[in-house]
Formats: C-alpha cells, structure tokens, sequence
C-alpha cells in the first residue's frame, strides 16, 4: 500500500492524516494487508461460515410484568418535573 493510498483510504474514512503521519500509516496498513494474505491462505474447507465468533443467545425474553418505581420515587431527584413527567429544555424547533 502507497501514501496515495493511505490517504485514499483517509478521505473515504474523513479522517485528516498529517503528511508526517502518512509513512507510519501506509507500513501499518501494509502489515495489515499482508496479515490478510495470511489468513486468505488458511484451509477452511469443512469449516462452516459464521457471523458471530461469540456463542449464541437468545435475545428473547418470556414478557415477566414487574412492579414499577412510584412516580413520585422516580421524580424525587428529577431536577424538573411537571404533571408528574420528567421535563427537559427543549432542543429542536
């Protein structure tokens, strides 16, 4: 991999690299790169493909109703409360 590169790579990432910063990048990217070549020369014939390296769960939860904070818990550190809801500044229009 080249500096022409390198900052190829930058602009698509909208990273601003220093001209001092490019002979430092471009070696490490090509270490990178060359450590990819590596991995392609691996033989996973037989290995199933996989998304996820981490074992598997199960986002889903059976639905357990819960009692709730009483509002007035919930609200007694609020810096702002109105009508029994949290009140926040408004930010847009």
């Amino acid at each position: 991999m080249d500096t022409k590169q390198v900052q190829a790579v930058a602009h698509l990432a909208r990273i601003d690299v220093s001209p001092a910063e490019l002979p430092g990048l471009t070696e490490e990217f090509s270490r990178i790169i060359s450590y990819v070549e590596q991995l392609r020369e691996v033989d996973t014939t037989g290995v199933t493909p996989t998304a996820c390296i981490d074992r598997p769960h199960d986002a889903l939860r059976e639905d357990v109703v819960t009692p709730s904070l009483p509002v007035e818990t919930a609200l007694a550190n609020a810096p702002n409360a109105k009508k029994g809801h949290f009140a926040v500044p408004k930010i847009i229009g």
